[in-house]
C-alpha cells in the first residue's frame, strides 16, 4: 500500500546498518518513482557556455539506462579551434565496486567521431576555426544551424516520457519567432503557449504538430530533422505588419 516515511534520531539512540541505509536510499527512490517511464536524456542543468578556451558544462542530472546521474558543480573542459567538427560527449564508465556499494561514474570528452556508442550522450557539437570565436546562445534561430563556430545542440536528447526529446531552448525560441509572425494558426498558439514554459516538450506533441502544419517528416525524425520542420513553419508564416494610423481629416465648423 501507498505509505509516507518519517525518520527521527534522538540522542543516545543505536542506529543500525539497515536503519542508516533505509534513510539514505529514500531520496534516491522518490527520484525513482517520479522519473519512472523517462527516456534517456538531460532531466534538468547540463547547460555548456564557452569561457575563453573552455567549455563549461552546469552542474544538473542527467537519466541514462534507468539510473539517475548528478553533478553538483560545474565542469570545465579545454577545446582547441581545429577547424573540423567536434562533438562533447558524456561517456559513462564501467561500474566500480567499492566497500560502501556501487559508483556509476563519468567523463566528458571531445571526440570527432559523430558516432554514439551505447554508453555515450551527446552534449553538442560544434566546428571552430582558428582564431574565431565559438558562440553559443546567443538567441538567434537560424544560427543554432550555423555550421561554423556556433555550439550546436539540436541534437541533444533530454529526457521525456516513452522517448527523448529535443532541447526546450530550442522549442522556446521557436515560440519567441512566432511572436512576430501575423498569420498564427490555432496550432501555432497552441504549440506555443506550451513552448513558452521553457520546459522539454513531448516528441510525439512536436511531430504531431508538424504534420497538422503540412510538415512531411520520417516515421521516426531526428532531432535536426524536427528542427527544420520547424524552421520550414516560421518561413510559411507572414511577418507581422504595422497597420498606419489613419489620419483623422480636421472638422470645420461654420457660423453664422
Amino acid at each position: 500500500m501507498f505509505h509516507h516515511d518519517e525518520f527521527r534520531f534522538y540522542a543516545n539512540a543505536v542506529l543500525t546498518s539497515a536503519q542508516l541505509q533505509e534513510t539514505s536510499h529514500y531520496a534516491a527512490q522518490m527520484l525513482d518513482l517520479m522519473y519512472a517511464g523517462y527516456s534517456d536524456g538531460i532531466i534538468s542543468g547540463a547547460h555548456v557556455s564557452v569561457e575563453d578556451d573552455f567549455l563549461l558544462v552546469s552542474s544538473g542530472m542527467i537519466r541514462h539506462h534507468g539510473k539517475l546521474y548528478h553533478m553538483e558543480k560545474s565542469e570545465r573542459i579545454p577545446y582547441l579551434h581545429t577547424g573540423t567538427r567536434t562533438v562533447l560527449k558524456l561517456r559513462f564508465l564501467d561500474v566500480q565496486e567499492r566497500e560502501n556499494g556501487l559508483r556509476y561514474d563519468t567523463e566528458l570528452i571531445l571526440s570527432e567521431d559523430e558516432h554514439l556508442f551505447p554508453y555515450e550522450m551527446e552534449l553538442g557539437r560544434f566546428w571552430s576555426e582558428p582564431g574565431a570565436m565559438l558562440r553559443i546562445d546567443d538567441g538567434g534561430w537560424k544560427e543554432m544551424a550555423a555550421a561554423h563556430n556556433y555550439f550546436d545542440i539540436r541534437n541533444v536528447p533530454y529526457a521525456a516520457i516513452g522517448v527523448s526529446t529535443i532541447a526546450p531552448f530550442i522549442t522556446y525560441a521557436f515560440a519567441r519567432e512566432m511572436e512576430d509572425k501575423g498569420d498564427q494558426t490555432s496550432y501555432d498558439i497552441a504549440f506555443c503557449m506550451q513552448a513558452l514554459t521553457k520546459l522539454p516538450v513531448d516528441r510525439e506533441v512536436i511531430c504531431r504538430y508538424l504534420a497538422a502544419c503540412g510538415e512531411k517528416r520520417a516515421p521516426e525524425p531526428t532531432n535536426e530533422q524536427i528542427y527544420e520542420g520547424l524552421l520550414n513553419v516560421l518561413d510559411k508564416r507572414n511577418t507581422k505588419t504595422v497597420k498606419p494610423c489613419q489620419e483623422t481629416r480636421a472638422r470645420k465648423f461654420i457660423v453664422e
